[in-house]
Parts: C-alpha cells; structure tokens; sequence
C-alpha cells in the first residue's frame, strides 16, 4: 500500500487496552516501509515528551489538551496520520501507550538495579 494512499484502516480488536495482542506496524499498513514507521513512532514519543505527558501515567489519565496537541502535531508532521486512516487516531495512540510502558518498565529495571546494587554495598552509576 503506497503511503499516499487514504484508505481506512479499522483499529484492531483490542487496541485500546494494555496488552495488545497485534503487530502495529502490519496494522498501520506500513510492514513495507520500515523507515515511515519509525519515523512516526520516533516523532509521536518525541512529541509526548516535549509535551510533558507524564509516561507514569496510562494515556486516558493524560491531561487531554497536552494530548490533543500531541496528537494533532503528529498529523500535521505525517499527513499519513489522517484521521479518516485512523479514526480516533488509533494508531498514535497504540504508539503512546507503548511509549509510556516501556518508559515505565524502563524506571522499575533501573530503580531494581539501584536498590540491588545499594544492596551489594556498590556504588550506582
């Protein structure tokens, strides 16, 4: 699929809850352009943290004018992003709510770290 083309791609079953269980880069129809995808998915994390989403927070506890800004700025920067593709925005969505759990996981792996090496009488790096 040609990454000018407009047509609609319903969200996957499930996509709004925690663990999906889909392969979001098949799903946004971009499994042929590697670099479009990454791209989008680098900006939309980019945008979010310049934004000032808080990551220990899921995506509908987000202040939703911090959000919307998001969101559209993500559209605007990827004309692919439409909302007639992706109603709801769907997919920058998925996109945030993988961002802020790995973000999240990331501090626990890191605050497990500090505490073992506390433990160990080490210093932390």
């Amino acid at each position: 699929m040609s990454s000018t083309s407009t047509a609609f791609i319903a969200a996957p079953e499930g996509w709004a809850s925690q663990d999906r269980k889909f392969n979001l880069k098949k799903m946004m129809a971009l499994q042929n352009d590697n670099k479009l995808y990454r791209e989008i998915v680098h900006t939309v994390e980019s945008n979010a943290k310049v934004a000032g989403l808080n990551i220990l927070k899921d995506i509908w506890n987000q202040d939703l004018h911090e959000l919307r800004r998001v969101l559209d700025k993500g559209r605007a920067q990827f004309p692919y992003l439409t909302l007639e593709r992706f109603p709801n925005d769907w997919a920058q969505i998925a996109i945030l709510q993988a961002y802020f759990r790995n973000q999240r996981n990331a501090l626990v792996r890191d605050m497990f770290r500090r505490m073992h090496a506390i433990s160990d009488g080490s210093s932390v790096a």
